[in-house]
């Protein structure tokens, strides 16, 4: 089984998927004459302890080293300008790295549960931090960012306390979200719906949608405020409008059952289609259960079929009989 890699100086590119599953590789010395590492090169090979990267490449290509859990550490140059998307994705064994200062890019998910991570210098040239970029990295204790905030993708830091609060002091909405869900459901922290609602708050007063649905759901189960139905209904309505699906699903619910609302199915009806019609399967299992009971619509039960077989492929396991 292959488990070391000496590579000429005259190897200028490593194909796709070259190295792929090479679960015993351990070592490996990239020659300073390569240029390209093609896309998933390294991918999975589980063995391998650690990495020089050679200052002769400017890119990490995307999910080249994923899958990687063995690697504990990472010696960049400063050549690197950009991490691709899954690059480190699933790399359980990194503890730290030393992000070069010529770095501009991040992608999406380019360091996604790397669960190891105990610390980030995240330098003064990036730009760019692609969305979970460093989502489920929960072992991060220390984070510093650059001094001009980068433009970041949604839940760029999701699963850390620590960086999605400093994430939100330099005024990223998302990570107020993130926060919130991690004191409502524990993730991280100890559980604290008081906390939690503090968190959506914020998002939802500056307008984030996914906030104010949560916020909804806060009022709705009675987690952290007292349970007040016409709260409730304000928030979804506020994410409803703004074309959130899961608040347009609950903003169906509550007219479906009279909750702070007055019962109204055909109300209920208008908002399980938008919800369905954009992928929510909650809402496409609903908006299933009022053709199959004629709620709102006249009964059409190959129609419920069409719904509840979209939301039974998106995960929804309730079928109607």
């Amino acid at each position: 089984e292959l488990s070391r890699i000496n590579l000429p100086n005259s190897i200028t590119t490593i194909g796709e998927y070259a190295f792929y599953g090479c679960s015993g590789l351990t070592s490996i010395e990239l020659p300073n004459s390569l240029t390209t590492l093609g896309d998933s090169s390294f991918k999975n090979c589980e063995g391998l302890t650690s990495i020089e990267i050679p200052n002769s490449l400017i890119t990490i290509r995307d999910s080249t080293f994923s899958g990687c859990s063995g690697l504990s550490s990472i010696n960049f140059p400063n050549s690197i300008t950009t991490i691709e998307e899954y690059a480190f994705w699933g790399c359980s064994g990194l503890t730290s790295i030393n992000l070069p200062n010529s770095l501009t890019a991040i992608g999406e998910r380019a360091f996604w549960n790397c669960s190891g991570l105990t610390g980030i210098n995240l330098p003064n040239s990036l730009t760019t931090i692609g969305e979970l970029a460093f989502g489920g990295c929960s072992g991060l204790t220390s984070i510093e960012f650059p001094q001009k905030q980068p433009f970041w993708g949604e839940n760029a830091f999701w699963g850390s306390v620590i960086a999605s609060k400093k994430a939100a002091e330099m005024g990223d909405i998302h990570s107020l979200v993130n926060l919130g869900y991690m004191y409502h459901y524990g993730k991280g922290v100890d559980k604290d719906y008081a906390e939690a609602v503090k968190w959506y708050r914020k998002a939802a007063e500056q307008g984030n949608a996914s906030g104010q649905n949560r916020l909804g759901d806060m009022y709705y189960d009675g987690n952290g405020v007292d349970k007040d139905y016409a709260e409730a209904i304000k928030w979804y309505q506020k994410a409803a409008g703004q074309g959130n699906t899961a608040g347009q699903d609950n903003l169906g619910w509550m007219y479906q059952n009279g909750f702070g609302v007055s019962q109204d199915y055909a109300e209920a009806v208008k908002w399980y289609q938008k919800a369905a019609g954009m992928g929510n399967a909650s809402g496409q299992y609903h908006l299933g259960y009022m053709y199959h009971e004629g709620l709102g619509v006249e009964k059409n039960i190959k129609e419920a079929e069409k719904w509840y077989k979209k939301a039974f492929e998106k995960g929804i396991n309730e079928l109607i009989s």
